[in-house]
């Protein structure tokens, strides 16, 4: 899916092939901003680039970034390169303001990642695999979204559907019999959402996987890993996303691939 706008955002000179993922996302038309901010705390930084010890030098900064654009691409008129120190969430939280046809695009960082998550509510890409072309797709779900599975598919031929199931049983404190009764309920509650997983996949002739946090065999996280999928896309309202439950988030920071998130 193309947007408007699309940013970029980097933290690592070292490492400005995500540059080109960015790229990907947009068309002749699209505002590519891209976002640097070193951080301190997790990134070394040469001296070239510094003015003196507390100051980044932006402009040398900004010249080795446009001197990629230009080694690797014929046009990039319509690019934006901003050059900050620090406070990477707030930063792209800002650039963003109120706009929604903006997809961010990220390399993974445990800490800088998640805190940009948590801040913002437009589609992200974050990168970790970084391979050019997306073969192999899983789409994790928590309920049934049609709209997420008619929109990958119309992109990727290759999908899998992978259900992630939460059980909630609350145990009221004065009488036990109450937890007995809510367990029950939870088991009816994971069979009714099970079969309509396996209706799901039927409709949309695809296989899948449904997962009890908890409860299955193997974790998500390891499932998607010995499978060695290229991009993982967390379909889910978006309020249920940038909470960030700590699944999501062991998601996030487990799995060896690609992570894009769908927003409805």
């Amino acid at each position: 899916m193309i947007n408007k706008r699309v940013i970029i955002v980097l933290n690592d000179l070292n490492n400005l092939k995500i540059i080109d993922k960015g790229l990907e996302c947009a068309s002749k038309d699209t505002s590519v901003e891209i976002l640097y901010v070193y951080e301190q705390e997790h990134y070394f930084l040469e001296d070239l680039f510094w003015l003196n010890d507390t100051t980044i030098d932006k402009e040398e900064i900004k010249n080795k970034i446009e001197k990629y654009l230009k080694d690797n691409f014929n046009n990039f008129e319509n690019v934006a390169i901003l050059v900050y120190q620090e406070d990477t969430a707030d930063r792209v939280e800002h650039l963003i303001r109120d706009d929604k046809d903006v997809k961010v695009i990220v390399q993974f960082h445990k800490n800088i990642t998640l805190d940009i998550i948590k801040k913002i509510k437009v589609p992200i890409l974050i990168i970790k695999k970084g391979i050019q072309k997306y073969k192999k797709v899983a789409i994790i779900l928590n309920s049934i979204n049609e709209k997420c599975i008619k929109k990958v598919k119309n992109k990727y031929s290759n999908i899998q559907l992978l259900y992630n199931y939460q059980i909630v049983v609350d145990t009221p404190m004065v009488d036990p019999s109450f937890g007995v009764v809510d367990y029950q309920q939870s088991v009816e509650l994971e069979k009714i959402e099970k079969d309509n997983f396996n209706k799901l996949k039927n409709k949309f002739n695809l296989d899948g996987e449904f997962f009890v946090n908890g409860m299955s065999d193997i974790s998500i996280s390891d499932y998607i890993n010995n499978y060695d999928y290229d991009l993982i896309i967390i379909c889910q309202k978006i309020d249920d996303i940038f909470t960030i439950n700590p699944l999501i988030e062991d998601i996030i920071n487990s799995v060896n691939c690609d992570i894009s998130t769908f927003n409805n």
